[in-house]
């Protein structure tokens, strides 16, 4: 099972928001998300992007393609294609691809 769920930092531990269709005892991975700095409307969120990315040293292009990334599940990130570039007809057309 994937889902999104949103959750209440509370008392050193994470309570959701909605119900979860899960077994007692169940183990689950996190992503954590601070909702306040992913909202466009935060004063965190609202400096330029380079002042953004100078806080952690990296161009700010770098910087976004971290964040895109730390959203792709892992499990896709495993599973994706490392010939894009090259065949991305094949994948975005249905050309034969190239060896």
């Amino acid at each position: 099972m994937i889902a999104n769920v949103k959750a209440r930092f509370s008392k050193g531990a994470l309570m959701p928001i909605e119900p979860l269709d899960l077994e007692e005892g169940a183990e689950v991975t996190l992503r954590i998300v601070n909702v306040a700095s992913a909202n466009p409307d935060s004063p965190s969120s609202q400096q330029p992007e380079e002042d953004r990315s100078a806080d952690t040293g990296t161009h700010p292009v770098i910087a976004m393609i971290d964040r895109l990334r730390a959203e792709i599940p892992e499990l896709e990130q495993e599973t994706a294609p490392t010939d894009g570039a090259k065949n991305y007809k094949h994948y975005l057309y249905g050309f034969p691809k190239e060896e």
